[in-house]
C-alpha cells in the first residue's frame, strides 16, 4: 500500500472541505494517507470516521505549522524571492522526513492541496528538485497569466517554471480553458479538478437561517457570503440604497474586512451598514463555519450574489449555489461567467451597474426554469475527484466503494 503526504498551510472556508474530500477518494482508492493542517486535521478524521468507520483506518493526520520565516533583508528581491521559495520546498522536505521517522512508513507521493504558494518567478525546476526529492503533485488555483498568454514557451523568469520539476507528476486546476496551454508550457499532466463544495445536510434550526427567514417576512433574499473586495459589496449596497427604495428584497451579507482592500471612505460606509443596517438588511460580521451550518445559510436563499470584480478563478459558492438549486447573479466573465451561461444557472452582469443588477433580480424567479442543474453537478461531483486521483497517481484497479 502506497502513502501519500496531503498537505495545505490553510484551513479557512472551501479548504477545509477540500481537503476532506481529497482525503476521503484517496483512501477509497486505497492508499494510506497522511494528512497536515494547521488545524483541524483530527475532526477531518472523525467525521469520515463517522460516514465510515473503516475509511479512517488508513489516516494519519497532523496539525502543524511550517515555520514561514522568510529572508526579508537582501540587496536583491528576485534572489530574495527565490530563496524564500526554495526554503519552503525544503521545510516540506524536513516536515515529510519527520513524518516517515515518527510513523515507520515512506512516503511515496505528496500532494499540495494549494500549489500557488510553492511557485516563484526564477525558482527553477533543478532547484525544486535538489529541495525536495519526493514524487508530488497539486491543485494550482490561480494560473491567470495564462488568459492573457499565449506563448506555449516557458523559462526561467515564468512563475511556472518550477512545474517542469523532474518530480512533478501532475497538475490539476479549475478551469478547463486552461489545461490544453498549461499542459503545452510545463509537458505535465494537467487535469481538471471539479470545484466541488461540501453537500452536508443543512443543520437544523441553524439560529443564522432562521433569523434570515424570519426577517426576510416572505421577500426573496439576496445572499453575499465574504467582504473580500472583489466580492463587489458596494454594487449590493448601491442597489440597496439607490434602487430597492421600497424594500421588495431581502438581503443578506457576512464576513470580515480585509486590511487594505478599501479605503477610508468605503471602510466607513461598509462599517457604518454593519453598525446600523436597514430593516430589509441582516448582516453577520464574521466567517461561518463551512459545512452543514454553511448549508444552512445557502438554504435560506433565494439567490446569490457572485458578480465579482475582474475575477478570474473559480467559486465553490457557485457550486454551493447549484447544490441547493439557488439561481446565481454573477459576472460575465471567466470560469463564473463560463459557468452561468453553460448551464443557464442565473444571469451574467457587468459588475458596476447597479440598475441592471436590480432589473436582474427581480427576474431570477423565472430563471431557475432552464437551469440545468444535473449538467453542472456531473462535472463538479465530489466523486469525480477518484478518477482524478486514479490518474495522478496511477492506482487503477481499485473499484469506486
Amino acid at each position: 500500500m502506497k502513502t501519500i503526504l496531503v498537505i495545505d498551510d490553510g484551513v479557512v472556508g472551501h479548504k477545509y472541505a477540500f481537503n476532506k474530500l481529497f482525503v476521503k477518494y484517496l483512501l477509497q482508492l486505497d492508499y494510506k494517507v497522511v494528512l497536515a493542517l494547521p488545524k483541524k486535521a483530527l475532526q477531518i478524521k472523525e467525521e469520515l470516521s463517522l460516514e465510515r468507520s473503516a475509511l479512517s483506518d488508513q489516516l494519519v493526520t497532523y496539525e502543524y505549522q511550517l515555520q514561514n520565516s522568510s529572508i526579508k533583508f537582501f540587496p536583491s528581491k528576485r534572489v530574495r524571492n527565490v530563496l524564500n521559495a526554495s526554503r519552503k520546498w525544503m521545510r516540506l522536505s524536513s516536515f515529510t522526513k519527520k513524518i516517515e521517522d515518527e510513523n515507520e512508513l515512506i512516503i511515496d507521493y505528496v500532494f499540495i492541496s494549494m500549489l500557488d504558494g510553492y511557485l516563484m518567478n526564477y525558482l527553477s525546476p533543478t532547484l525544486v528538485d535538489i529541495c525536495f526529492n519526493k514524487k508530488w503533485a497539486g491543485l494550482y488555483f490561480h494560473p491567470w497569466y495564462l488568459f492573457d498568454n499565449n506563448n506555449s514557451r516557458i523559462s526561467l523568469s515564468s512563475v511556472d517554471s518550477a512545474l517542469r520539476s523532474r518530480n512533478c507528476i501532475a497538475i490539476g486546476v479549475h478551469d478547463e480553458q486552461l489545461i490544453k496551454p498549461l499542459k503545452s508550457r510545463i509537458n505535465k499532466k494537467v487535469l481538471y479538478f471539479p470545484e466541488i463544495a461540501d453537500g452536508s445536510r443543512p443543520q437544523k434550526n441553524n439560529s443564522i437561517a432562521k433569523e434570515i427567514t424570519k426577517r426576510s417576512k416572505g421577500r426573496p433574499v439576496v445572499g453575499l457570503v465574504g467582504l473580500a473586495r472583489r466580492k463587489n459589496v458596494l454594487l449590493l449596497m448601491d442597489v440597496m440604497s439607490k434602487w430597492d427604495v421600497d424594500n421588495d428584497f431581502f438581503y443578506f451579507i457576512s464576513g470580515t474586512k480585509p486590511s487594505g482592500d478599501y479605503n477610508e471612505s468605503e471602510e466607513i460606509r461598509i462599517d457604518d451598514l454593519f453598525v446600523s443596517p436597514p430593516e430589509n438588511v441582516l448582516t453577520y460580521p464574521g466567517n461561518i463555519q463551512e459545512g452543514p451550518e454553511m448549508n444552512a445559510v445557502i438554504e435560506s436563499f433565494d439567490m446569490l450574489f457572485l458578480v465579482y470584480r475582474n475575477f478570474k478563478s473559480s467559486s465553490n459558492l457557485l457550486t454551493k449555489a447549484v447544490l441547493f438549486k439557488k439561481p446565481t447573479l454573477g459576472c460575465e466573465s471567466y470560469w463564473i461567467g463560463e459557468n452561468i451561461r453553460a448551464y443557464n444557472l442565473g444571469f451574467n452582469l457587468k459588475g458596476d451597474d447597479a440598475e441592471e443588477v436590480f432589473s436582474k433580480m427581480k427576474e431570477v424567479k423565472n430563471s431557475i426554469k432552464e437551469a440545468d442543474w444535473k449538467g453542472f453537478l456531473e462535472k463538479n461531483d465530489e466523486t469525480n475527484l477518484y478518477n482524478v486521483f486514479d490518474e495522478i497517481f496511477g492506482n487503477n484497479n481499485i473499484e469506486l466503494a
